[in-house]
């Protein structure tokens, strides 16, 4: 069986989620889906088998991606490594140094998403 490369998506938006998991799980990526910053974070922490990417919104309640972001920062190397897609609405937002980050504006354009994807 060929290896599947696991990917977080993190979106408060159920749609969103539901639209990424479909796209992803078809071009043979396995998506994990989290509909809060948090609970990604809590899952990052414990995780052995780090995801390949994450795709993560700006605009959630609770902990917001910049926050998330922030947290990050304070894990380990190898966690500060993995390629984060930031996507936002509201154009390019200010993100913490020291993390590997590529902004995608929302609505996300599948041909981008792909690009970005094609390096991990």
């Amino acid at each position: 069986m060929e290896f599947m490369k696991k990917i977080f998506i993190i979106d408060d938006d159920q749609d969103i989620r539901d639209v990424m998991s479909y796209v992803l799980d078809s071009e043979g990526y396995n998506a994990q889906l989290f509909s809060s910053a948090r609970e990604a974070l809590e899952v990052l922490k414990l995780e052995k088998d780090l995801p390949r990417a994450i795709i993560l919104d700006y605009l959630m309640p609770g902990m917001n991606g910049v926050e998330f972001l922030t947290a990050l920062t304070n894990l380990s190397v190898e966690v500060k490594a993995i390629p984060i897609a930031f996507s936002s609405g509201l154009g390019q937002v200010e993100a913490p140094a020291g993390l590997n980050i590529t902004f995608l504006s929302k609505p996300i354009d599948i041909e981008q998403l792909f690009d970005f994807l094609s390096d991990v």
